[in-house]
């Protein structure tokens, strides 16, 4: 990956633009705090946002919420994306932070992905030229220059997915259930356990979870469960057989068969794929 330096450095703004070469991996699997969108410049690619996977070509625009699991890999010889990664805070205070996280909350986001010839895919094209074009200015107002650019791609992108308050307010009630299973994810957790907590029958739990999270309880646990074990294939030296208990999944034989359904690869073959070897 190739980082393209700004002109002043007190910012911390990176872009980066990168083209296929030896490798077909255009970035590793990570996740940061920070907000990414990201334009495919060229060809064909493949995007994985946690369990998710989307294949995007020319023109299209991706948006990496905080704290998602990515990764980009490409599917022809010249294939080539550009990103943007940026702080909410950069741009707004702290009283606004915590409904914007809300807002932009991994679980919430249900398309994350601009197709090209979209309204939205229109507006952000052009803010993210701007933000580009201001990254690489040397002029006296660059701070403000990029700080106005930033607050746009914000704007455009927090009112995509900002929803009725009715549907807010759903996702308020989800939240004890979400950290509970975030929080316990490692052990056996039953439907009713979770229902419990919301004083509600196990049938209103679910169709709270499909109108909110568009997935069932059971399937938003594997969920945490799978991209908890995806970090720890990358960053870990533990065995398959020790992550799979480690993150909740009763047999490294069910382990295995759920996550080569979901990422089309066995977790040993995932691991291989998003770490880079070492440069010589």
């Amino acid at each position: 990956m190739e980082y393209l330096p700004p002109k002043y450095k007190n910012i911390n703004i990176p872009v980066y633009s990168t083209t296929r070469k030896k490798s077909k991996v255009l970035t590793v699997s990570h996740f940061h705090k920070s907000i990414e969108v990201i334009r495919v410049n060229d060809g064909e690619v493949e995007c994985s946002i946690g369990t998710d996977k989307y294949r995007c070509t020319k023109g299209d625009i991706i948006f990496i919420p905080p704290y998602a699991l990515h990764s980009i890999i490409s599917l022809n010889e010249n294939a080539e994306i550009q990103g943007v990664v940026f702080k909410a805070s950069l741009v707004v205070d702290e009283n606004s932070i915590s409904l914007i996280d809300k807002v932009l909350n991994k679980d919430r986001i249900k398309e994350p992905i601009y197709r090209l010839g979209t309204e939205i895919n229109k507006n952000i094209e052009k803010v993210f030229t701007d933000v580009v074009g201001v990254y690489g200015n040397d002029t006296f107002t660059y701070e403000l220059d990029i700080k106005s650019a930033i607050c746009k791609l914000l704007s455009i992108i927090i009112r995509e997915y900002y929803a009725n308050n009715n549907e807010m307010r759903e996702y308020d009630r989800l939240i004890p259930v979400l950290n509970y299973i975030k929080n316990n994810y490692k052990e056996q957790i039953h439907t009713s356990e979770l229902s419990a907590i919301l004083n509600i029958c196990d049938d209103h739990l679910i169709r709270l979870f499909k109108e909110v999270i568009s997935v069932t309880p059971m399937k938003y646990i594997n969920r945490v469960r799978l991209e908890e074990a995806q970090k720890l294939l990358i960053n870990s030296d533990f065995s398959v057989t020790e992550i799979s208990f480690m993150v909740g999944f009763s047999t490294v034989n069910y382990f295995s068969k759920i996550f080569t359904e979901v990422f089309g690869m066995t977790p040993s073959k995932y691991r291989k794929t998003n770490i880079l070897p070492p440069k010589t």
